[in-house]
């Protein structure tokens, strides 16, 4: 409960601990600043990743409980998690606590800002996990699971109020909704396109992709198989044929399709390419 004199004391009693932990991130932030200013001199940007939500036992939820949708003994009173989709077909359970959007609001996202002022500080370009829960988001409890309103454009209104133009990516995979799109066009954030999920037959069974110019192409993600194991094990026949003459070869050179793919996702209109 961050009693004032039961941090005192062990401050105290764990001084060593507490100081090493201290020369450890100092070390860490040394090292990366280097990594990072090396990378600017060589024209890279590195991109990282904003997490939507943290975790129970994370010091941001200790330190900063009344952001959080908790009881009184600090254990959460609602989960996140996602509804089943293409990812999981019975959905997925996270357990990270919510948060409680009204207190954010009522410090006008002071705890967001910190969040991205200090990434800002590390990349060049942040990507932000489960964009769609800013617009709305899976609660999750022992009695329901409903889906509830999340800060929606005046969020990012603030951040940039606050921080100025920041370059972000949406990640906007999974059951997207035209209420997100609409939220991720009006912020004018690139979103995520994945060349296994371009390549799925449409209505008409046509295959083949286009994308617009504010996206970004990634050939996977940490959720998918690689793009050869996708060719060999996760599609039938008849689109491993559709694909072979798509790219100009056939079936059973499943490593020349995965290259010829990289070559169609760089010959895209998106304005960014992750292999």
């Amino acid at each position: 409960r961050r009693d004032p004199d039961a941090l005192r004391a062990l401050a105290e009693r764990q001084r060593d601990e507490v100081e090493l932990d201290c020369f450890k991130q100092y070390v860490f932030h040394l090292q990366w600043n280097r990594v990072h200013d090396y990378a600017r001199k060589k024209g890279i940007e590195i991109l990282g990743d904003m997490p939507i939500f943290v975790a129970q036992d994370s010091a941001d939820a200790w330190a900063h409980q009344q952001l959080f949708d908790l009881n009184e003994d600090g254990s959460p009173r609602t989960v996140a998690g996602v509804p089943p989709d293409y990812f999981a077909a019975n959905g997925q359970l996270w357990g990270n606590p919510q948060y409680n959007w009204e207190a954010m609001k009522a410090e006008n996202y002071a705890w967001w800002k910190r969040r991205f002022q200090k990434l800002r500080e590390q990349v060049d370009i942040i990507r932000i996990d489960h964009f769609r829960a800013f617009e709305s988001y899976w609660s999750i409890d022992s009695k329901a699971e409903t889906a509830i309103n999340g800060p929606g454009k005046p969020f990012f209104d603030e951040i940039e109020r606050e921080l100025g133009t920041l370059d972000i990516v949406a990640e906007d995979l999974g059951i997207i909704t035209a209420d997100v799109e609409r939220l991720r066009d009006e912020c004018g954030f690139p979103g995520m396109k994945i060349v296994q999920f371009l390549l799925a037959p449409n209505e008409s069974g046509r295959v083949g992709f286009t994308v617009p110019e504010n996206s970004i192409v990634y050939t996977g993600t940490h959720d998918n198989n690689t793009t050869v194991g996708w060719f060999k094990r996760d599609i039938d026949e008849v689109l491993r044929e559709t694909l072979a003459n798509i790219t100009g070869t056939t079936s059973d050179r499943p490593r020349t399709i995965c290259k010829r793919l990289i070559k169609k996702a760089y010959a895209s209109r998106a304005r960014m390419v992750i292999i």
